[in-house]
């Protein structure tokens, strides 16, 4: 691994530790100074552009990919379903200042412009009457030989029924389409198509859940 710049939030007092962010021109690292463990997580600056957007909201939102959990005792750990083994540790107050300097949009920079498909597979749609995908959150993972994993944070609305939500990991091995994902620009035919055919497999995905099939696994329903 190079070098890394490290950089916290200004929110963070003088000599303290503190959730600290590195980036290189593929990988945004995230740290906590005193985390006896050194660990350190690894996500793509879309990821982390991704989890910057939800840390946004108030409240804050969930992140499909980067998770923040906290417990009683006001430790917060940060964790990715990429790398699951790497788990950030640290408390309240520094989260807390993170944010701060997240909503002061300080770590912008890091953040990778949000493809053109990305920002067309993020909108919700109506796949059927009565049914109805809210997107709540779209990360899209990058892989060195040219696959992609992408990551829906969802509700699905249908008439009559209690709104659910859900977590849907759809693997693209397909990489043909590894230029469309990752242009500003991509030809609108291809682009329509894209978004067809992921669609599709979020529709398969429904009409199987419940079934032992692998498309009904790769929803996870959230509390």
């Amino acid at each position: 691994m190079p070098t890394l710049t490290w950089q916290k939030s200004s929110y963070c007092p003088e000599g303290n530790s503190c959730v600290q962010v590195a980036a290189t021109p593929e990988t945004i690292h995230i740290t906590e100074s005193s985390d006896p463990s050194g660990a350190i997580l690894t996500a793509t600056p879309a990821a982390f552009g991704t989890l910057l957007a939800a840390l946004k909201h108030e409240p804050p939102r969930p992140h499909p990919s980067i998770h923040v959990t906290s417990s009683e005792s006001e430790t917060v750990r940060i964790h990715s379903t990429a790398a699951p083994q790497a788990v950030v540790t640290t408390d309240r107050p520094k989260w807390n200042a993170f944010v701060r300097g997240v909503r002061a949009g300080e770590f912008d920079h890091l953040a990778q412009p949000t493809a053109a498909a990305e920002q067309a597979l993020s909108r919700s749609y109506a796949p059927a009457d009565g049914l109805r995908f809210d997107v709540a959150e779209l990360s899209v993972e990058h892989h060195p030989d040219r696959s992609a994993t992408l990551t829906y944070g969802l509700t699905v609305v249908r008439h009559g029924h209690p709104d659910e939500r859900w977590l849907v990991t759809l693997p693209w091995e397909d990489k043909s389409w590894a230029d469309v994902l990752t242009s500003a620009a991509p030809p609108a035919d291809r682009l329509g198509r894209l978004v067809h055919l992921v669609h599709a497999h979020l529709e398969e995905w429904w009409d199987t859940k419940g079934h032992n099939r692998v498309s009904a696994k790769m929803g996870r329903r959230l509390a």
